[in-house]
């Protein structure tokens, strides 16, 4: 079955599958639009908050930031420039990592299209959680003049970045009906696991932060889901 999309006057067919894929990946870049923080936004946070002045020991931090990164970017990337390139129908090699087929073909165009509102969500999740933190806003790292931050999403678990960052993957899973990005998940979220211990590390033993951030941690249990982890 194809659907026709007029434009511009143009009688231009479209089958399903490639409204659905341009939907995904116009929904993928609109998401990572609205949670990557502009300049404004980090020039603000050097001003306010002052330079990242403690950091993990070594490179650690900057690999396992790494790590996570290329774990939410890398299958956005593969889909937003592999779909195109193919007029929005899936290539070959892609097929080969489709999830199973669903129940019905009614409930695989809700699931997918479900998934673009999801990814659209995870984005303006990450946009709150970096309009929480403001000033400090930071990839890794404790600024110069810390603040702890227990307003909005740090109210509910301790990194909530990472919890929408997580989800955007396995959303994405659905979004393009593919195994791919939960290999993203599964990469992300162990590097999570590496990365929040050192994190706190650092905020533990920030003078003047220390005591706060363990009362923070004794209100809000919880690092990336409720009641689970």
């Amino acid at each position: 079955m194809s659907i026709s999309s007029y434009i511009a006057g143009l009688n231009l067919p479209f089958s399903n599958a490639q409204l659905l894929n341009g939907l995904a990946c116009g929904a993928t870049v609109g998401a990572f639009y609205f949670a990557l923080p502009t300049s404004a936004v980090r020039e603000a946070a050097d001003r306010e908050a002052g330079k990242i002045a403690h950091m993990p020991p070594g490179r650690q931090g900057e690999i396992i930031t790494l790590t996570h990164t290329l774990g939410l970017l890398g299958p956005a990337l593969v889909f937003t420039i592999g779909l195109p390139l193919n007029r929005f129908e899936t290539p070959d090699w892609l097929l080969r990592f489709t999830l199973p087929p669903a129940s019905s073909s009614n409930a695989y165009y809700g699931l997918r299209f479900a998934g673009v509102v999801g990814a659209l969500g995870c984005g303006a999740g990450i946009a709150w959680t970096t309009k929480a933190l403001a000033a400090q806003w930071h990839f890794i790292g404790v600024r110069e003049r810390p603040k702890l931050v227990k307003t909005g999403p740090y109210a509910i678990v301790r990194h909530p970045m990472y919890s929408f960052g997580i989800l955007m993957d396995l959303v994405s899973a659905v979004m393009y009906w593919n195994w791919i990005p939960l290999a993203g998940a599964a990469l992300t979220t162990v590097a999570f696991a590496i990365k929040i211990p050192m994190e706190e590390k650092l905020i533990l033993n920030k003078k003047g932060l220390g005591d706060a951030y363990k009362q923070y941690r004794r209100e809000v249990p919880s690092c990336i889901i409720p009641y689970i982890w």
